[in-house]
């Protein structure tokens, strides 16, 4: 599509671009339906009801970072102050962010009102939620086409990241490094639920980068901002203080899930640390 916004246009619903995704249906029962736009919307004068509880769910000083000064992506998946929004609020000619410069709310997957969209009821989005579209599949194509070199020239895969980038208004790369698959994926994926997994899949080989790259983020503490929405520019507010909030260990635990306690009941050697299979040349003779 030619909008990178217009992927989370409820009108846009099974777009070209979507190869696999839910199908939420309007009025659905109690538990199936679909609560993004509750949690996320920054206010009831977007959701038109009390279902709006999205303004204290803000964008980190470390994903705003990663937006280059003319991605078109960060205002499709972020509002900042000033931004405005045809789709929303459509019967008074759409909807124009009023909040302070120092903080930003989610806009990804927050549609507008059941006036702007019959499709949408309280606490039920009829947005899509994509569980694969193209623009991931060229990502994860140019990640293959990395595989363990230090960069790629893969016509194939530049292709891919360069037709994602011009859409957002980047210039085009000429190789690609990691790092570069990284940060087009957190941006091009923000907000779908898909960056801790990108986390966890380089932490198979490069477990210690994963974690160096974790704590390097500094979640522990809250940075005040400043942000300029024309210009898709950060900065540090220094006549605010940082303040803190509590973070679990971050080690090589982070990347596993425990073993269920029941497991841990029935089988109690699952606690003890795990040893190598000695393989044996003798046959098994005794199982029939």
């Amino acid at each position: 599509m030619a909008n990178y916004a217009d992927l989370f246009k409820i009108d846009n619903n099974n777009n070209p671009e979507s190869m696999f995704a839910l199908q939420w249906v309007p009025n659905g029962d109690y538990g199936v339906n679909n609560t993004q736009q509750a949690y996320f919307a920054l206010g009831s004068d977007i959701t038109g009801d009390d279902a709006a509880w999205g303004y204290w769910t803000r964008a980190s000083y470390d994903v705003l970072k990663e937006y280059e000064s003319k991605d078109a992506r960060r205002k499709a998946t972020w509002m900042g102050d000033d931004d405005f929004y045809a789709e929303i609020n459509k019967a008074n000619g759409g909807y124009t962010v009023d909040h302070g410069k120092d903080f930003l709310t989610v806009k990804k997957g927050v549609v507008g009102s059941t006036k702007d969209n019959p499709k949408t009821t309280r606490m039920n989005s009829g947005l899509n939620t994509y569980m694969l579209r193209l623009g991931e599949v060229y990502l994860n194509y140019a990640e293959a086409a990395l595989g363990n070199n230090a960069s790629t020239a893969d016509a194939l895969a530049i292709a891919g990241v360069n037709a994602l980038r011009q859409r957002a208004g980047l210039d085009p790369k000429t190789t690609l490094t990691y790092a570069d698959i990284i940060h087009e994926r957190r941006v091009e994926l923000c907000m779908e639920g898909q960056y801790w997994y990108d986390l966890v899949r380089r932490s198979y080989y490069k477990q210690q980068e994963v974690i160096n790259y974790v704590t390097a983020q500094n979640r522990g503490t809250i940075v005040p901002i400043l942000y300029d929405s024309a210009t898709n520019t950060v900065s540090i507010d220094a006549t605010r203080s940082n303040s803190t909030r509590s973070i679990g260990v971050i080690d090589a635990t982070i990347f596993l899930l425990p073993y269920p306690e029941s497991e841990l009941v029935q089988n109690p050697l699952l606690r003890e640390n795990p040893v190598p299979y000695e393989f044996k040349e003798e046959k098994i003779k005794d199982l029939f």
